[in-house]
C-alpha cells in the first residue's frame, strides 16, 4: 500500500469513528425513560430517522469520494490539484462535527433543522469547489451533483422556515412534531434523489472502477 493510501486509510478511519460517534449520541438521546407508551418521543423518533439518513449517504459518498479520487486514479484522469487532500481533511472533519452537534440537537426540532441547512450549504459548497479542485475529464461530477442536491435541499428547507415564520423569530410558535415531520420528509426525498443519481451515473458500482 502507497503512503497516500496509507493517508487515505487514516482519514477514511477518523471519519468512521467520528461518524459512529455521532450515531452513538443520536440513539443515546432518542431513548426517553419518560415515556409511558414509548421509549421514545415521535419527533425525536422521526429526526432521528432523518439524522441516519443522512448520515449513511454522506459517510458512504466521502468514502467513495476518496477511493475514486486518491486511490482508484486512471492515468487519463491525472492527479488532484495540489492541497486537494488537505482540504478533504478539513472539510471531512467539520461535516463530522456538524453530525455530532445534530445528534446533540436531535431532541430540539428547530435547532436541528437549523444546523441541518448549514450542513446541506457547507456540503454544497464543498461540492462545487471540489468540481472546480479535481483534475481529468471525469473527476469533480459527482461532487458537483451532490452540490445540486444539497442545494435544492438547502432552499426547500429555507422555503419551510420562511412559511413558517422561522427566519424572523427563532422562537415563533410552531409544533415540533410539524417541524420533525417535514424535515423527516425532505431528508429521506433528498437521500433517495442522492443514490438515484449516485448509482445511475455508475459512482458506486464497482465495475465503474477506473484502471490504470
Amino acid at each position: 500500500m502507497s503512503p497516500r493510501e496509507n493517508s487515505v486509510r487514516h482519514l477514511a478511519n477518523f471519519y468512521t469513528v467520528v461518524s459512529g460517534l455521532a450515531l452513538t449520541m443520536a440513539i443515546f438521546r432518542l431513548v426517553d425513560e419518560r415515556g409511558q407508551i414509548l421509549p421514545f418521543q415521535l419527533p425525536t423518533f422521526l429526526l432521528c430517522i432523518a439524522f441516519l439518513s443522512t448520515l449513511l449517504p454522506f459517510y458512504h459518498g466521502a468514502l467513495r469520494h476518496l477511493d475514486v479520487t486518491y486511490v482508484e486514479i486512471a492515468p487519463s484522469q491525472g492527479e488532484p490539484k495540489a492541497g486537494a487532500f488537505l482540504a478533504d481533511f478539513v472539510i471531512l472533519f467539520v461535516e463530522s462535527c456538524l453530525f455530532i452537534v445534530l445528534a446533540v440537537k436531535i431532541t430540539e426540532p428547530v435547532t436541528f433543522t437549523l444546523v441541518f441547512g448549514g450542513l446541506m450549504l457547507f456540503d454544497a459548497i464543498w461540492g462545487f469547489l471540489a468540481h472546480l479542485a479535481f483534475s481529468g475529464p471525469k473527476k469533480g461530477k459527482q461532487e458537483l451533483t451532490w452540490a445540486k442536491i444539497n442545494f435544492v435541499t438547502l432552499l426547500v428547507i429555507f422555503a419551510f422556515l420562511y412559511t413558517e415564520g422561522l427566519l424572523d423569530n427563532l422562537k415563533a410558535p410552531v409544533q415540533p412534531l410539524t417541524v420533525a415531520l417535514v424535515l423527516f420528509v425532505i431528508a429521506l426525498a433528498r437521500t433517495v434523489v442522492d443514490y438515484w443519481f449516485s448509482w445511475a451515473h455508475g459512482y458506486y458500482s464497482w465495475s465503474e472502477r477506473p484502471t490504470s
